[in-house]
């Protein structure tokens, strides 16, 4: 019993010594926590502060937009990230950014090079400890060294350039693309790309990494290819013929209603629907590919 009471004690000691810490912090910042409601709120007014005295600007935690040039030339798309794509076949091109924060648009990167666009955002490194504890590090981070304890509640860590910013969940970043003939998809990243409705004659897929893409409409010859542990999903997608191959753990749903030649190289699947009359096939390893019944949204007339 004395030893619970001696460790209570040492414990409240060590809780008005951060107290006493905080203050001490807020006096020489500026500014005045003491009616703060939690350690948190605390915390996230000395930042304030400090973010003042440096003439850094405060975060908009606004949902931001904002549109981009595009020209209607483009015909391949290509992602490098953890950004969130959604294609839509159109006359006039246009391209739209979105981010969870104002503050968080910047981290969207577009650049376009001949007919290729490519989508990218700041350099993230995101570290998850045994215990679920998020530390996510964006930009331009040299080197970053930890001795003690980082005591953290609720938020994850962003580290930028010289400041560190605390914030709920990591930014979510997506774009939305109209475009005349997008022939060409290819993801090398996290990042998620939805193609809807379109109808062309020659469809390129392809996935490096842990990406996706969803697809519908029509097209006349199928190229698909996972290398990785993405996903391709095209069962909506109804093409005549379609080549596709799977290495790694990734999977690929794809229809053809002609004819079809299928490849997987480790544990990977591949599923085909559309009951195509020429069928090639092969596996090497644990993989597998199989003919399904579906029923395209999409009439294969």
């Amino acid at each position: 019993m004395f030893g619970s009471r001696k460790k209570a004690a040492e414990f409240e000691r060590r809780i008005e010594e951060y107290h006493q810490a905080l203050l001490r912090v807020a006096q020489h910042v500026g500014v005045d926590i003491a009616g703060q409601a939690s350690g948190e709120r605390a915390a996230v007014v000395i930042c304030d502060g400090i973010d003042r005295l440096v003439g850094k600007e405060p975060i908009d935690t606004k949902p931001g937009r904002e549109e981009r040039p595009i020209s209607a030339s483009v015909r391949k798309i290509r992602l490098s990230g953890a950004v969130n794509i959604t294609v839509r076949q159109g006359p006039e091109p246009r391209m739209e950014v979105f981010a969870s924060s104002v503050s968080d648009l910047s981290k969207v990167l577009t650049t376009v090079s001949g007919d290729c666009l490519t989508v990218d955002n700041e350099p993230m490194m995101i570290i998850t400890s045994g215990r679920g504890v998020s530390q996510i590090i964006t930009g331009n981070v040299g080197a970053i060294s930890m001795s003690g304890s980082i005591i953290n509640a609720g938020r994850n860590i962003f580290r930028q350039g010289a400041s560190v910013e605390q914030r709920d969940e990591p930014p979510k970043l997506s774009v939305e693309v109209t475009l005349p003939c997008v022939s060409s998809l290819r993801i090398s990243g996290a990042g998620n790309v939805l193609y809807q409705d379109m109808q062309l004659d020659d469809l390129l897929l392809d996935v490096t990494g842990a990406g996706n893409i969803e697809v519908s409409g029509k097209t006349t010859r199928l190229e698909a290819e996972v290398s990785g542990a993405g996903n391709i999903r095209g069962f909506d997608l109804v093409a005549k013929h379609s080549r596709l191959r799977v290495s790694g753990a990734g999977n690929i749903k794809a229809t053809a209603t002609e004819s079809v030649i299928a490849r997987v190289s480790g544990v990977g699947k591949i599923k085909i629907a559309g009951n195509p009359s020429e069928r090639d096939t092969d596996v090497s390893g644990m993989g597998k590919i199989r003919f399904v019944d579906y029923l395209a949204s999409v009439s294969a007339n």
